[in-house]
């Protein structure tokens, strides 16, 4: 399965998701929970490789991407 998103993310928006991910890794919701929380954790990383990349506030992410093989 392939999912596609695109967005444009501001540093606190990042955070907070991260913030998410990392609650929703601590609480036992099965597989789906976890994915839910690996998925957020991505996209608050990608950002923060992105926004040490390149100079700016706010960033277009494009193309993230997350494949599950299954």
């Amino acid at each position: 399965m392939k999912l596609k998103v695109e967005m444009t993310l501001t540093g606190e928006t990042a955070k907070r998701l991260q913030e998410t991910g990392e609650r929703l890794a601590v609480m036992n919701l099965g597989d789906d929970g976890m994915l839910a929380a690996a998925i957020l954790m991505r996209i608050a990383a990608d950002y923060e490789r992105a926004r040490k990349a390149k100079a700016g506030d706010t960033i277009p992410l494009e193309n993230l991407s997350a494949e599950n093989d299954e």
